[in-house]
Formats: C-alpha cells, structure tokens, sequence
C-alpha cells in the first residue's frame, strides 16, 4: 500500500475548517466547513470527486436554484450516509458576536442531488459540535460532543441519540441501557478471547 497524490480536474474551493467527507457509491462528497468567521449567511460549500473521471464539481448553477434548503455554513458537523443519503447533524457557525452551535438535521440527497430539511419526531438532540455519528443499518448514532458554552467554558456531552432513518425518529439512550450494552459487548469479548486461546 502506498499513497499518491492526485490532481484532479474542474474547480476546486478553499479549503475549510472541519471537512467532513463521505462517500457514495464512485463519489466522494466533500462538505468544506467554515473557513472564516463572518455575519453573512453563507452555504454550506460542497464539491463532489468522481472517482471515475476524477472530475471535481461543486452543485451547478441549475442544482443551486432548485435547492432552496441549502444549509448554513458551519464547522464540527457531523456527516452520516444511509443509502444515497448523507445525514449533516448540528456544527458550530461562527460570527464576530460568538458562536451559534446548531442542533438541524439537514439530508442531501445524492441520486437528485438536493437539499432538505426533515421534521424529526421525538427527543431532539441539544445544539453541538464535534460530536460522533456512526450507521448501523438505517440507523444513525450520534455521541457527545460539545455544548453550550458558559463563562466556564463549552460543557463535555456524554450522551447518545439514535435517528431512525426510516421514520425520521429520533430517541436518546438511557445511561443504563448504555451500560447494560457496554456490560454485554464486554462479556462478548472475554468469551471471544477464551475461545481464540
């Protein structure tokens, strides 16, 4: 295994704070966090690698105006993909004034290529940045993170959320069933490990 830089063709952006990059069948989808800090709304920039042609685009002029969701700018985010969808949770926005943390879920479709903001019922998860998401099947698990911050300082988040894809459904993990899971992944692998030896 050995790296090697490429050069790949079409307009690239600025590189950003915070990128976060997923990939979709023979694209990865690069979602450039906030670079600067600034008072204008701004869109979240977006550029897509074709793995084939090694064509690097953002959204055309023609995808921009049919996506009217479009999100914000924003750093810390977490990106998730589920099918041919990636799932962007929370993120900080940046301004002279401080920082706004986001607690939106927005979803870009990558078959159409468009943006939407879903409801999602249930326990919404408070606003953060730097958090974790991983899929299992269709469901996301988001983690921790950064909340809001006081003169103390940004407040550490130890808690755990689950969205339900298929239902835009979101619930939170009691401390207990986290230990209880913990307890058994433990056990799982001690008897694992005997049965190696």
């Amino acid at each position: 295994m050995h790296w090697r830089q490429i050069q790949p063709l079409g307009r690239t952006q600025l590189a950003g704070d915070d990128c976060n990059i997923c990939v979709v069948d023979k694209c990865v989808y690069m979602f450039i966090g906030q670079f600067v800090v600034t008072d204008e709304i701004e869109e979240l920039p977006m550029q897509v690698l074709d793995t084939e042609t090694m064509r690097l685009s953002p959204l055309t002029a023609e995808e921009e105006v049919e996506n009217r969701d479009i999100p914000v700018t924003r750093s810390g985010h977490s990106a998730s993909v589920v099918r041919d969808e990636i799932y962007i949770f929370g993120g900080v926005m940046k301004t002279s004034s401080g920082i706004d943390l986001l607690d939106n879920l927005e979803i870009f479709n990558t078959t159409r290529r468009v943006w939407r903001s879903p409801f999602v019922t249930g326990t919404q998860p408070e606003e953060r940045e730097g958090h974790s998401a991983a899929v299992v099947g269709s469901l996301i698990y988001i983690f921790g993170g950064r909340g809001i911050c006081g003169e103390g300082g940004c407040r550490s988040l130890g808690d755990l959320h689950v969205l339900e894809v298929s239902c835009r459904c979101m619930h939170t993990e009691s401390r207990e069933r986290l230990r209880a899971a913990a307890f058994q992944m433990m056990h799982a692998w001690e008897q694992h490990q005997k049965a190696e030896k």
